[in-house]
């Protein structure tokens, strides 16, 4: 099984210099004064930079674990475009209760290959994820520092959130924005989930755009695939009600309009 394990994530090894954790020469402050993502050109080697606030949990990807995932989602796309593809099946059932439509069907498959693949990741213990933040450049310091600093000494800290990491300027430096991923062990874990969301809008003011589990990254499921699978479990939307989330809002924008501190751009 050794030969089977994965190389993922060598850029926290030890002597990745744009790693932060505890142990580090530099306090978190400097670490994030001096490696700035606006900064920090991508030449090939530090495409990102990440904070660690514990040793984040230690879930071994194996090339049988991802090469599962892979079949999962294949099938999937396959009864996917099969069903596309079969004229005796309509669009719709119409009302008809005998009659089952392509999207009735597509959608079947779609969510029992989710299941699928969450059976699959918590029964080998990869259930690991992340809460995605896409950041303008010109405010992507302040976004990073904000969250590495709240993971690190702050209200992140209390939470399970255990790492996250930031996008470096490309070597073709296209596009303005960056992307912050914020870790948790178990992104299927949605009340967990859910009080990381909370902590991140109430108290730092930023918003992520969707979560991830690893495995969608590890099989390659991205927006726009065959299968027609969202890339993504969880949303805000899904976890917090709209007046929920307009009530976190407003608590953030109430604190700050009686601290000395600016709000933190909102990464919706």
């Amino acid at each position: 099984m050794e030969g089977d394990r994965m190389d993922v994530d060598s850029e926290t090894s030890d002597e990745y210099i744009y790693s932060w954790t505890p142990e580090h020469e530099l306090s978190i402050d400097e670490f994030l004064a001096k490696y700035k993502p606006s900064k920090t050109k991508d030449d090939g080697e530090k495409p990102w930079i990440w904070v660690e606030r514990v040793p984040a949990v230690n879930q071994q990807w194996y090339r049988s674990i991802v090469g599962a995932g892979i079949l999962i989602l294949k099938a999937a796309t396959n009864k996917v475009v099969e069903i596309q593809r079969d004229r005796n099946i309509p669009w719709h059932s119409n009302g008809d209760v005998n009659v089952r439509g392509k999207r009735d069907l597509q959608t079947e498959v779609r969510t029992q290959a989710l299941a699928d693949l969450e059976q699959l990741c918590r029964e080998k213990g990869t259930t690991c994820g992340k809460w995605l933040f896409f950041v303008h450049r010109q405010s992507i310091d302040r976004v990073w520092a904000t969250i590495a600093k709240s993971l690190v000494e702050g209200e992140l800290a209390e939470t399970v959130a255990c790492e996250a990491k930031v996008s470096t300027v490309r070597q073709d430096d296209t596009g303005p924005h960056h992307l912050i991923c914020l870790y948790l062990p178990n992104i299927y874990d949605k009340e967990a989930a859910t009080e990381v969301l909370e902590v991140l809008i109430r108290k730092l003011g930023v918003t992520p755009v969707n979560a991830k589990p690893d495995i969608y990254t590890h099989i390659g499921l991205y927006t726009k695939h065959p299968s027609g699978i969202r890339p993504t479990i969880w949303q805000a939307k899904d976890l917090l009600s709209e007046d929920a989330l307009k009530e976190l809002h407003e608590e953030y924008a109430s604190r700050q309009r009686l601290g000395p501190d600016s709000a933190t751009d909102s990464c919706e």
